[in-house]
């Protein structure tokens, strides 16, 4: 088992992603913390597994940095933590969208990955894994998404900044950056869009697969097993990299 002994922190674990990285860390030995702002869906599996799964909003700095001092009162700090909170929302024209809903999209996702990162790096030590999702529209954006495509943008950066600030001391810090990932968040968007240009669902999801070379999008599996790989040590040496698990459609 490759992540044997080892904790592994999951914000948004009660996601598509999240509770795929989950599962996956679990079958390989960890011992898993799940942060979501809403932990129902995946409750009942955490308190079956005897995972620890609690609420927290990783947008608030007072939640996440007491969420962090009950680590280190418990002893339960993480070794590697996978940032896999965010939201994929208010998809619409550049025109159209309100500067609070922009400023909500950045908060979110930026905002909560730094301040986790930020906390994990004060607490736990130097070895410590992160692991970032961002997306491959940081590099390749489509109409609609602006800024969901800045804030991975930003996680992007972000993440190549702490790899080079502190692998000297053996920190790594790497983000995944999936295509389409098939699953709630997805399907949410997809309507968002739908609603702001009047096309159908199945219109978009047509779109976007003649975008990807392989024709097929991202399960939440492939993500959680690149996840798992790059918290082991067979990955040691990949630091600062931003991986497209995206069927070539940012080549």
């Amino acid at each position: 088992m490759t992540l044997n002994k080892k904790t592994i922190l999951i914000t948004g674990g009660a996601g598509t992603i999240g509770s795929a990285v989950a599962k996956l860390a679990h079958k390989e030995g960890a011992k898993i913390l799940i942060w979501d702002k809403d932990v129902t869906p995946i409750r009942d599996l955490a308190s079956k597994e005897k995972w620890s799964a609690s609420q927290v909003d990783v947008c608030s700095e007072q939640a996440v940095v007491e969420a962090f001092n009950l680590l280190v009162t418990s002893g339960r700090l993480p070794d590697i933590v996978v940032n896999a909170a965010g939201i994929f929302t208010h998809l619409r024209p550049l025109e159209a969208l309100a500067l609070a809903d922009f400023e909500e999209v950045i908060h979110t996702n930026v905002a909560g990955t730094f301040l986790c990162c930020r906390e994990a790096i004060r607490h736990c030590g130097n070895n410590l894994v992160l692991i970032n999702i961002s997306s491959s529209l940081s590099q390749k954006p489509i109409p609609m998404a602006a800024a969901y495509a800045a804030s991975k943008a930003a996680i992007d950066s972000l993440t190549r900044s702490i790899a080079i600030e502190y692998g000297a001391k053996g920190l790594r810090a790497v983000a995944i950056n999936p295509g389409p990932v098939e699953g709630r968040m997805l399907t949410q968007g997809l309507t968002e869009i739908a609603q702001a240009i009047g096309a159908p669902n199945e219109a978009i999801m047509e779109k976007i697969i003649e975008g990807l070379p392989t024709g097929k999008i991202v399960t939440a599996d492939e993500v959680a097993a690149l996840a798992i790989f790059l918290a082991g040590r067979s990955a040691h040496s990949i630091n600062g990299q931003t991986i497209n698990l995206d069927g070539g459609f940012a080549v």
